[in-house]
C-alpha cells in the first residue's frame, strides 16, 4: 500500500494507493490505481459541476517500471 498527499488546484489531500509488484524481466513493474471525487479538489466548477454530464469520480492508474 502506498500512502501519500494528492494536491490538485490548491486542495491537499490523503491518497492510499494498493500497489501492485511484478517481475517483467530483470525490471519490477509497480502498478495501482485509485479514484477520487473531482469537486472535492473543484475539477470542472462552475457549468461542468452537473453530475448528470459528468462524471463524479476520477480514476488515476499508476504504472512505473525499474
Amino acid at each position: 500500500m502506498g500512502v501519500g498527499k494528492l494536491t490538485i488546484k490548491g486542495t491537499t489531500s490523503d491518497v492510499s494507493v494498493p500497489v501492485q509488484l511484478a517481475r517483467v524481466g530483470a525490471s519490477t513493474m509497480a502498478s495501482g490505481s485509485f479514484t477520487f471525487k473531482r469537486l472535492d479538489f473543484r475539477i470542472a466548477e462552475g457549468e461542468c459541476t452537473d453530475i448528470r454530464e459528468q462524471p463524479t469520480r476520477i480514476r488515476i492508474r499508476i504504472r512505473r517500471r525499474r
